[in-house]
């Protein structure tokens, strides 16, 4: 087709470049305008198309989402089979070029490590054991959900494309990595840690995330969900199961110890202390699951909705799932329909299984024995970010002056570098709502190595009339960074002075 075909209505366009190739098992050339202007030519299957717009399919399980309008040529020809994962490995390697890349083949799985900067002497091994952890990790993914279906008797199929799970030793990569990914979701890469995306079909981690796996095992079962024939890629799913089936799923220090039909901890205590959102309203509407003030009830209602079919609908869950596998790419559903799909498949309201819902998640853990988890002694915080782990202990200390309370706090802990392939230089900051910051500097830190983060005071804001309410308080966060220790970032924290004295240990 010429250059003329910019003028032509969408779904004409449409039908003449997307429709007839729907659900066809054959590649065709397509060459287009991407959205700088630039033209772009690639191989590509067809598997959905709605209002002026395609998904294209190309050979490494990449969807490509072409306006009508902007495709200037098709080409009908048969092929490309999917990439093998050696020829996708090596495509990753063009990509973030070979210094810094690392990757190993596990059928079905690709993983791929993305390196900040070159790697010291005698860290490749390493890093090549890194990678075998995780691969052994995602096998065990592999093996879970396979028996997971198997005993839902849900139908499945082996994965069309090779699964690549890329991890990123610095955070800011990973978060420029996902900044193309989440534009107009509302989310922001500083809120996540882990993500799969049904665009590229990769699934993306930080490698802070590979010790517990509990983010990687999440995004791993969506990553399973929609290559294992489940559902469709970018079909309309409503967020409720999408989430509902991936927070069945918990992983412990890398174990996967509970599937969908177990109580899982730490929804089950969420849940057993009431929620005010609707399951109906969650069920035919997705904004609870990006609105800050009440996702995490979301996430926690999704799970138990998906809990109780698999648990006590298992036949109502398994015809449920055959209606939403039946959606397709780019379609679109109205509430209406979500409603009636569900009432169609369950025969009852969600609001209805709402209300039975506590009584029997009650009997469930008392069967189960489910544990509450040991909490944290007071004034005890402690966080993982960038690499670090800090353990602190903060304690406010208070004097009366006349009506003035004369408030501090006392702090001190332990910082750990957590990478399992480099010394890294650390910043630990903890930001006190009522006072000055404490910072510590460690620098060049070992692998797996643990520093003391000295005894630092600072003054809160006094407050006048002390008492119950006059009182000085204040909340905290810690804040990590880090950085390579020869790296310009690193040389600016020490030539700024920040307050230090850790010693390792």
């Amino acid at each position: 087709m010429d250059s003329s075909l910019s003028l032509w209505p969408a779904r004409v366009v449409l039908a003449a470049l997307f429709a007839l190739a729907v659900g066809l098992a054959r590649a065709d050339t397509f060459v287009y305008d991407d959205p700088t202007g630039k033209r772009v030519e690639v191989q590509a299957r067809v598997v959905g198309s709605s209002e002026g717009l395609g998904a294209l399919e190309l050979p490494d399980g990449e969807y490509r989402l072409v306006p009508a309008a902007a495709v200037r040529k098709r080409v009908r020809e048969d092929g490309p089979e999917p990439m093998k994962p050696e020829q996708l490995a090596a495509s990753l390697e063009r990509q973030f070029g070979a210094e810094r890349f690392r990757s190993v083949s596990e059928p079905p799985f690709v993983l791929g490590l993305v390196l900040q900067g070159p790697l010291p002497r005698g860290a490749e091994a390493r890093a090549s054991n890194l990678l075998q952890q995780v691969a052994a990790f995602m096998k065990n993914v592999d093996s879970a959900f396979s028996r997971f279906v198997k005993e839902a008797r849900i139908p499945a199929k082996p994965a069309r494309f090779p699964l690549v799970v890329l991890i990123f030793e610095s955070r800011d990569d990973f978060e420029n990595s996902l900044a193309p990914l989440l534009g107009g979701s509302g989310l922001s890469p500083k809120q996540i840690r882990g993500f799969y995306s049904k665009l590229t079909n990769h699934l993306v981690l930080c490698l802070d995330e590979c010790r517990t796996f509990d983010v990687a095992l999440h995004e791993a079962i969506h990553q399973q969900v929609y290559n294992r024939n489940l559902l469709q890629r970018l079909a309309p799913i409503p967020k409720w199961f999408d989430e509902g089936i991936a927070t069945g799923f918990e992983a412990n220090q890398g174990k996967i110890n509970v599937g969908p039909g177990k109580v899982s901890l730490r929804y089950a205590e969420q849940a057993l202390a009431g929620s005010s959102l609707p399951w109906r309203e969650m069920l035919v509407r997705d904004e609870a699951f990006a609105t800050p003030d009440v996702v995490s009830e979301a996430y926690g209602n999704g799970w138990g909705l998906h809990w109780l079919l698999v648990t006590k609908y298992r036949s109502q869950y398994g015809e449920y799932l055959r209606r939403l596998a039946q959606k397709k790419t780019l379609a679109k559903d109205t509430p209406e329909e979500r409603l009636a799909d569900f009432r169609g498949a369950v025969g009852k309201d969600p609001d209805e299984l709402q209300k039975l819902f506590v009584p029997v998640l009650q009997a469930a853990v008392r069967r189960q024995k489910v544990a509450s988890p040991t909490k944290e002694p007071p004034g005890y915080a402690k966080r993982n970010e960038n690499l670090g782990e800090a353990r602190l202990y903060v304690v406010q200390v208070h004097s009366q002056q006349g009506a003035v309370d004369l408030a501090r706090i006392d702090t001190h802990g332990t910082l750990t570098n957590l990478s399992p392939l480099r010394n890294l230089t650390f910043h630990v900051v903890m930001e006190h709502s009522g006072g000055e910051n404490i910072e510590w500097l460690v620098p060049d830190l070992g692998i797996r190595k643990s520093a003391t983060l000295s005894p630092q005071s600072v003054p809160l804001q006094p407050r006048s009339n002390a008492g119950a309410e006059g009182r000085a308080s204040g909340t905290f966060r810690i804040l990590i960074e880090s950085a390579l220790p020869d790296s310009l970032q690193a040389r600016q924290w020490e030539s700024g002075k920040k307050p230090s004295a850790a010693t390792p240990r």
